[in-house]
């Protein structure tokens, strides 16, 4: 990671569920999903876990971060950030 944005792997291949990032670094992470304004801040050593779709059933329109989402993060010192995806198939009900 460097002090400006870079590209966390690919962007989203399916809506993802439940996301979790993990820092590594020395320094707090910076997190976003437009690669120029901070959405979100991970402490050094620290993690982030959300679920999306908590609360929230399929009949009734669930929130999920979508396909095609990049994620970005920047920190000003050395250091890794893991993005973990989960994603959940979606049923049809009747």
């Amino acid at each position: 990671m460097g002090a400006t944005y870079a590209a966390l792997g690919t962007p989203l291949a399916h809506a993802a569920s439940i996301i979790k990032f993990v820092n590594l670094g020395t320094g707090n992470a910076f997190l976003s999903t437009d690669g120029t304004n901070d959405m979100d801040i991970i402490p050094a050593g620290g993690f982030a876990l959300y679920d999306l779709t908590s609360d929230s059933p399929p009949e009734t329109g669930s929130v999920f971060m979508k396909a095609g989402t990049q994620v970005y993060a920047k920190s000003s010192v050395a250091g890794s950030i893991y993005f973990v995806v989960m994603y959940v198939k979606r049923y049809s009900y009747l």
